[in-house]
C-alpha cells in the first residue's frame, strides 16, 4: 500500500501517527516522504503489534496505527483536562468557572452539527446545557444521561479538534 519513496498527503498522516509513538531510534518527521526512518518505525510498530514486519503500511497496519494514535491523543486530552483542574463529574445545576468554557464548547459543537439550542455562554450548567449534552451524546453514540464525565469531555475536545483540522485544511487540496 505505502512504502519507501511514496509521496502523498496520506504519508503525512501516517508519519504523524508514528511520531506520536515517540520512537527515538527512528525519529519520524511528517514531511510527506516515506523515507527509511518511516519504514523502520513502521517495522517496529508492526513488531510491537504482532504483525508481519514488512515496513509497508497495509490496511491492517494502518488501522492499528490509527487506533493507537487515537488512544494516545485521548490520553493527552485527559492530561490537558488535568492541567485545567476540572473535577468530574459535572451535573446539571452546578455553577463552576470551567462551565463558561464547557458551555462555549457545547455551543460550537451543536452549531457545527446544525442543532438549534438556547444555551447561554455562562458558568452555569443549565437545563439548556443538559439538553445540549444529551444531543451531543446522541451524535457520539453514547449513553443518554446529561452528566459531563471525563470521557465525554475528552470526546468533545476531540470533536472540536477534528472540526478545526477540517477547517484548516479546507481548500488546501
Amino acid at each position: 500500500m505505502y512504502r519507501i519513496d511514496t509521496r502523498q498527503s496520506v504519508i503525512n498522516e501516517i508519519q504523524r501517527y508514528l511520531a506520536s509513538l515517540g520512537y527515538r531510534d527512528y525519529p519520524v518527521i511528517p514531511n510527506g516522504v516515506y523515507d527509511s526512518n518511516t519504514r523502520e518505525a513502521v517495522r517496529r510498530f508492526q513488531s510491537e503489534s504482532a504483525l508481519s514486519e514488512t515496513g509497508i503500511v497495509d490496511y491492517e497496519t494502518f488501522i492499528r496505527l490509527y487506533k493507537k494514535y487515537k488512544d494516545i491523543t485521548f490520553k493527552n486530552e485527559l492530561r490537558k483536562r488535568d492541567v485545567l483542574g476540572i473535577k468530574f463529574p459535572i451535573t446539571p445545576g452546578e455553577t463552576r468557572e470551567e462551565m463558561l468554557y464547557i458551555n462555549r464548547l457545547i455551543v460550537s459543537l451543536l452549531d457545527n452539527h446544525g442543532i438549534y439550542h438556547r444555551i447561554r455562554k455562562n458558568d452555569y450548567f443549565s437545563r439548556e446545557s443538559e439538553a445540549g449534552v444529551l444531543a451531543l451524546k446522541k451524535i457520539f453514540g453514547m449513553s443518554g444521561d446529561g452528566i459531563i464525565n471525563e470521557y465525554f469531555y475528552s470526546r468533545m475536545l476531540s470533536e472540536r479538534k477534528s472540526i478545526e483540522e477540517i477547517a484548516d485544511n479546507y481548500g488546501k487540496e
